[in-house]
């Protein structure tokens, strides 16, 4: 993986802090988030995928293998890829996602792509809070030269509860410790109805695949949250979504299926069936 040079902090959220005042960052809803200022270090008994058991489940659910620092905290993502190939040959085929670093306060991620040729496509540093998750971040894609700056806000169990990426707004609200919905107003204001099932033991938020584009929109949100930067997880497992597109589309109701290996009991795909 590539190096490359970061600005510095004050100067990438002085040029963020610039762009809000030409628009609109905030939108009209009261949220009851706690004070998140000052420096904090991300917690590793908060860590995502540092269970075994979820760990277990995400690496075979996206093909993925984590690796962990002395600390405990999440080092590296690595996307695994085993096949057979036509003379029953299995291989298997490795390439660094993404690469975690911490320090003074800070994590920052360093993410590769497709072709994953070794060069670094996005930096995310993220600012830590007294909670131990991230208040802030400078956003920044190397190819584009764009660097956007989130801030992000958490309530007194420190679920997740708003998102302001570069004016891109995204209200997450909570009940009995579940999701009860989020509202994306980067998306035409959609809005995400949850209901629930079971203990979530598999820590699993809708921040990457469905119900609705959440991760197209907010991804580097769930390259945080695995890495326990990002807040908690949803108490119990979500089994069903609604999504109000308020005139754009017709609503629809999803419902969650999950797939499991049937010789390991390991999680195989999350898909979101619509229901009419």
């Amino acid at each position: 993986m590539k190096n490359i040079t970061l600005l510095t902090t004050a100067a990438w959220m002085a040029a963020a802090i610039g762009l809000c005042t030409l628009s609109s960052c905030e939108k009209e809803e009261d949220i009851p988030a706690v004070d998140n200022s000052g420096t904090g270090n991300v917690n590793p008994a908060n860590v995502i995928v540092a269970d075994p058991y979820v760990r277990a489940h995400y690496e075979n659910w996206l093909d993925c293998e984590y690796v962990f620092d002395e600390q405990g905290l999440l080092s590296e993502v690595w996307d695994v890829d085993i096949y057979t190939d036509e003379d029953g040959v299995t291989h298997e085929d490795r390439s660094l996602s993404l690469r975690y670093e911490y320090g003074n306060g800070t994590a920052t991620i360093y993410a590769e792509e497709p072709p994953y040729d070794g060069t670094v496509q996005t930096v995310c540093q993220y600012q830590i809070g007294a909670n131990g998750f991230a208040n802030s971040a400078v956003i920044g894609h190397m190819a584009s030269g764009d660097r956007y700056f989130s801030k992000f806000y958490y309530d007194s169990e420190g679920h997740l509860i708003k998102i302001n990426d570069g004016g891109d707004e995204c209200i997450l609200r909570y009940s009995g410790g579940n999701l009860s919905s989020y509202t994306n107003y980067s998306d035409g204001e959609d809005e995400v109805t949850f209901k629930y099932a079971g203990e979530n033991k598999l820590k699993y938020m809708p921040y990457i695949n469905e119900p609705e584009t959440f991760e197209g929109d907010f991804r580097e949100v769930w390259w945080a949250y695995i890495a326990g930067i990002m807040g908690k997880p949803s108490k119990d497992l979500i089994s069903e979504a609604y999504i109000d597109y308020h005139g754009r589309y017709t609503n629809v109701t999803k419902t969650a299926s999950y797939y499991y290996d049937y010789k390991t009991g390991l999680l195989e795909s999350i898909t979101w069936i619509e229901q009419y």
